[in-house]
This record gives C-alpha cells, structure tokens and sequence, in this order.
C-alpha cells in the first residue's frame, strides 16, 4: 500500500502484516493520506476481492469503485463487522491447521477464504469542547485480536489517533505502525526509519475521480456536437465530419442564433420529399414552402410522416451562393433514419461473386495474404454528382448478410452511412469547391500555415522560425485553431494560463506577437495571424487564424464529401484516413494543453478516425476485399491502441483471410484490454459481434 513518496521512489507498507496501523499528526493531512489509501484499494488490480469499509474520511471516495468500498457512518458498526470477519478467518485457518492467510493463499485451499477485509476509522467526536476523541468502547478488543495473530486477512486503520491520553492507551496493544503527517504533509515512520512526502486526496478530487472513472463505464454513443466553425461545410457536419441530421442551431455572422429542422424523408421511396423548415420564429423569411406547411405542429413535423413531406413543395437551397443569408445557410440531406428501407445497391459493394462473404471456417476461406504496402487510397473519387434521384450509401443497408459478414451493427451502418440523395449530395459538393485544392497545398508548397495535430503535434509556417518556446507557441496555434470563430485575449489568458493570470496580458502579447511572425504572410501580404478584430461593431477583439490547413480539419471534409457520394466516396474516406499518423495530439508540451478539458478535440478526432476507418474496413470487407480492410483498421489503432471497433474489424478481415489464428489472437487482445476472461465480459457491443463471429464458425 503506496503510503508516500521521496525523489521518484515510492514508501509501501503491508498493512496486513501491521494489522493495525495508525496515521496521526496533522487531522487533514492524515485524512487525506487514508483517503489515498482507500482510493488506491479500490483500483489496484492486486486487490481485485478486498473489501474496505471506511468511516469518517468523507464519502466521495466510495465512488470511485463502490464494489470494493462502502461507507458506513458508524465506526462501531465497522468495528462489530471488522471483528465477526477475523473470527471467521481465524476459524478457518485452524480447522486448516495454517498459521497465517500468507499459508493459505499459497496453499490454494479455501481462495476465497483469504480475501482481505480493511477498516478505516476516525475516532468519535467528543461530548465536550476541547475533550479527546473518543474510539468505540469495542475497538480496544479488536486491536488486542489483531495483535494476538498477525496476517489473518484483516486490518484495521486508524486515523487522527493524536490525543496524547488516548493514544498512550492504544499503544498497549499495538507495536510501532505509526505513522505521522504533519501539516507541510511530511511523513515518518519511526518503525521503518522512513521520512518522505505522503500521498494525499480531498475528498472533492476523490469524488471527480469516481465521477471519471463512472464515465468510462458508459457503453452508449454520446451524439458528436455540432462543428464549431463557420465555414459552409461546418452548418452541414459535426465535429467529425459525419452529414448533421435533424434538428440544429447555427449562428450567422453577426452572432445571431438561426434554428434550423431538417425534415426526414421516407428513405429511398421519394428522394425529393426532402425540405428544409423553419422555426415559427422565422416564418417570416422567404422560403419555397408551402404556406399551408406551417399549420403542422413541428413535433409531427420532426416524425418525419408521408402526408406532411408531401405537402410541402421541397425547399432545396444553394450553397454556391444564394439570393440571401438565409438560402446561403442552408444545407440538406437525407437522415440518416431514413435509410432502413431498400435502396439500390451501389456499384463496388457486393463481393466478386455478387454476394456477401461470411464468416468461414479457415479451410474454406480464399488464399490471400494482406498486402505489406503502406495504406494508400485509389484514384480520387469522381467530380460532383450529377443531380438524379439515386439515393447512395457507402455500404449496403444492414442486412444478415452483411452482418454476417462484418463486425459492425445496423446502428453502425445507420450512423455512419445514411442514404444521401443527389440534390443533398450536390449541397456537400458546393459547399466545399476547395477541398482537392487544398489537399494539394497541405502535400505540396504553399505560403499557408498547416498545423498537423492527428498525430504528433507538428507545424509547417512560412514566417520567421522561432528560435526558443516552439512546443508553447505551438499550443498557442492549436488553441486558436480550436476556436475557429475566433477568441477574446481575456479568454486566452484564462485558459492558457489557469493557475497564474497576474503577468498572463504580457505574456499573450508577446506569444501572439512570436507567433504571428512564425505564420507570416500571404501572397497579398496578409498576416495569417491578423491583430485582433471585433466580430460585430462594438464587439470585442478576437483573434482567429486565417488561410490555415489542419490535417483534421482536411480529415473532416474529406469524411463529409466521402459520405455523401456514396460508395463512390470510399476514396476520399481512404484519403482521410492517409492524413493519420498517430494518437491525436501526440507528444503534446508536457504540462500544456489543459484547455482541452472544455474542448475535447483529442477525443472527438480519435473517435472521427475509428468511425471513418470501421466503415472503410466494413466497405472492404463486404466486398471481399479484407486486405484493404486491415489497412483501414491498422489506421484506427495508431489512433486509438486498443480500440473495440479497430480490433473487431481486423478479426473479420483476418477470418476473411483464412488467418484464424491472427483473429483469435486479436480476440485476445481485446480480452486483456477489458482485464476480461470471457467474451461476455466485454462491453455489449463486442460481446455481440464475437458472438456472432461463434454462431458463423459452427455454422
């Protein structure tokens, strides 16, 4: 048990060798050294079956893993429980004829016997003012049978035992587990000779790391939020890249809130009957709909029903450059609801046979190998699609086949590939006309900074190189680049420098002024950093970066372009995923980068790869093309190591593949990442897929 450290090396001590150990000294600091103690027991994996009760050190602890501690209010009550459990325990090792639990986990007899059981304790408060606190009339026996017979699998720890009267009673019954925190948190151990800085935790950061850790536990798909910048592909995606479905806000350029609802429509069956509505609160804008339209509530509007879509003439806008702001805002596609009915199957999703390849045993699998080439899209996908009435998925519909096939679900392929109609499609197109040009200046030259975060952290400027402080003014440019709508110098001071705002105007100032040497300029001699300008007169300054391309930015056009053609866009997702080297924000400026707590962009970017590449690799992989699927998910990895999604694509693409023993041992790894023995320990999803991977094989 970690009880302090001094100098990188860590002070341990084997509480159930003590049995009763007590921490005495400063109240708060003792406290919060047994409140690190708990947390670390209810985490550790070699205490995997322990059970700690814990009384007066604050509850907030217990939520950090409530299946290994519990709080009880009343240390006699702890006492009582302690003191039944060591009388089973010693019961135990002596029908055994053992001497200690150490003798009885090493025998393997009774395993379940041995668990440990810990209680931490404060003392009661006093009746009077200024009187010693006061221990349960029933911990004085509890530490005598303690102490009559070491490692019983019981221990019993003390806290804020400094009264001098009180504690002189105690030492009768105890040998010299003491261990004292004064109030600089200094420790020692008179016993062991030790003196070192002791671990702490208030009850308030145990309480936020029970929140954190209850987080991970979340199985269910949080919704991407809406992109946060301002160009005309961002009022049509998310954060990701992923076409926005439903009901949005966007905000024009003078800040103004927009609602916006994008009708579902009735899938393939009338891929005209798709509009765009407004808000009653702007019925007073000129639209193409019908003036009977808004007669209809808007939560039937929202359902999406036949009579309503019929009703309304379809509003489709042109992001080419309309005749207003409201028409130049306005973008559509299908929702991605609507793709479970029937739709053509595009072209290059079917496997060569003109069917689906199942899950097959290894000697009926075709012989190939994964090719050892660096992942590599084909040829650039075709120019804007031609206004017809086709609907286009990237993938078929989910079916049994293609489940049977694939590691993915018919909520996957419902999310991540909705049917798209062209009009819709040719919005995405005009609403991006750069994108290829771009791309070229992002592999080429150019005067343009570019900022690659989807990977290790690396800037590209044309200006004046810094000579020191790169990696901080580094942070600078990935900190504007998330405020893409541009950011006020108080706000930066506040989140760049959270923890010292007496000197951080100064500092800004010459940060800004670095940086925006390092961009330079463009070819008209623009500053790509420009002094900050209020976005709406009488506003305040904002600064914003202008003319920079971001490898994650090019991946979130590439993704919504893809998307919306269809099985034609699987280049572009493919080029999306080229643009990956690694773990987003890698080697980031240790110490740095704590703003991206409010926004989480190394979290939003790695789930944009691992969905991008599952699709690219459940694309391949119903087209019997399995190779090309263990690129895409070897992709998602260097994104995300241990990646559910990745692991899953690469065990279909290896059983595809005859390789059975490649899939089993991705299995594995799936297995130990979880700290699972069996696949039904895993979280749903998996467990779901690898079973349907075993129904396949016996089959």
């Amino acid at each position: 048990m970690g009880v302090g450290h001094e100098e990188g090396q860590y002070v341990l001590v084997d509480l159930e060798h003590a049995a009763v150990t007590h921490l005495i000294g400063d109240p708060e600091a003792a406290t919060g050294l047994a409140r690190f103690m708990a947390a670390e027991l209810a985490n550790n994996t070699w205490s995997e079956q322990l059970r700690a009760s814990i009384s007066g050190i604050g509850s907030g602890v217990v939520s950090i893993n409530p299946d290994r501690l519990q709080h009880i209010p009343d240390p006699s009550t702890a006492v009582t429980e302690l003191h039944r459990d060591l009388r089973e325990h010693t019961d135990v090792l002596d029908e055994l004829g053992l001497s200690n639990s150490l003798n009885g986990r090493q025998d393997e007899r009774n395993g379940d016997a041995w668990m440990p059981q810990i209680a931490m304790l404060t003392p009661l408060s006093p009746a009077l003012p200024g009187a010693a606190p006061l221990w349960p009339p029933t911990v004085h026996a509890l530490i005598h049978a303690l102490k009559q017979r070491r490692r019983t699998g019981i221990s019993l720890v003390l806290v804020g035992d400094d009264a001098p009267e009180h504690a002189a009673d105690l030492h009768e019954h105890s040998s010299d587990w003491w261990l004292h925190v004064d109030s600089a948190g200094r420790l020692s151990i008179p016993a062991l000779g030790i003196t070192a800085q002791a671990h702490h935790l208030s009850d308030i950061e145990a309480a936020r790391i029970g929140e954190l850790l209850a987080s991970t536990d979340r199985l269910d798909d949080v919704p991407m939020p809406d992109s946060r910048g301002d160009q005309p592909w961002d009022l049509i995606s998310d954060v990701s890249g992923g076409l926005r479905p439903g009901l949005h806000t966007v905000t024009d350029a003078l800040g103004h809130r927009i609602p916006l609802q994008i009708i579902p429509t009735q899938a393939a069956q009338d891929p005209t009957s798709l509009g765009l509505q407004p808000f009653p609160d702007l019925q007073d804008l000129p639209t193409a709909a019908s003036p009977d339209e808004h007669a209809t509530p808007q939560s039937e509007r929202v359902s999406g029903s036949h009579d309503d879509a019929e009703a309304a003439e379809p509003f489709i806008p042109d992001l080419s450059g309309g005749s207003s702001f409201e028409e130049s805002v306005r973008g559509t596609f299908l929702d991605a609801d609507a793709q479970a009915a029937a739709s053509p199957a595009p072209e290059g999703d079917t496997a060569a046979g003109g069917g689906l390849v199942p899950f097959l045993p290894a000697t009926s699998r075709p012989e190939s190998e994964p090719s050892e080439e660096p992942f590599s899209p084909g040829p650039p996908g075709p120019g804007p699609a031609a206004a017809d009435p086709e609907v286009r998925t990237v993938v078929l519909p989910a079916s049994p086949e293609l489940l049977a096939v694939t590691a993915t679900t018919a909520g996957d392929i419902q999310r991540l590939s909705p049917s798209v109609a062209a009009p819709a499609r040719q919005r995405v197109e005009n609403a991006d006309p750069d994108l290829d040009a771009d791309l070229e200046a992002w592999h080429g030259s150019t005067l343009r900074p570019r900022l690659a975060i989807l990977g290790p952290i690396q800037v590209r400027a044309s200006g004046q190189p810094l000579a020191k402080r790169v990696a901080w003014h580094t942070e600078v440019l990935c900190y504007l680049t998330a405020h893409p709508r541009g950011v006020t110098g108080e706000q930066m001071e506040t989140d760049l420098w959270p923890h010292d705002l007496g000197s951080s105007t100064s500092r800004l100032r010459n940060a800004l002024y670095l940086l925006r040497g390092w961009l330079g300029r463009d070819q008209d001699g623009e500053l790509f950093l420009p002094h900050a300008t209020p976005a709406v007169a009488g506003g305040p300054g904002l600064y914003r970066v202008h003319g920079l391309l971001s490898d994650a930015e090019l991946f979130r056009r590439l993704r919504l372009r893809g998307v919306a053609r269809g099985a034609p866009g699987l280049s572009d997702l493919e080029r999306a995923l080229t643009l990956v080297t690694g773990v987003p924000f890698e080697h980031r400026r240790p110490g740095g980068y704590s703003w991206l707590s409010d926004i989480p962009l190394d979290h939003e970017f790695s789930a944009m790869i691992i969905d991008t590449a599952h699709l690219v690799a459940t694309a391949h992989i119903s087209a019997n093309r399995p190779a090309d699927a263990i690129r895409a998910a070897q992709t998602a990895l260097k994104a995300d190591h241990n990646s559910d999604i990745a692991l899953l694509d690469l065990v279909a693409a290896c059983d595809q593949l005859g390789l059975r023993a490649e899939a089993d041992s991705w299995v594995t790894r799936l297995l130990q990442a979880h700290d699972a023995e069996v696949e039904e320990d895993l979280p749903p999803r998996t467990a779901e897929i690898l079973h349907r991977r075993r129904l396949g094989q016996v089959s």
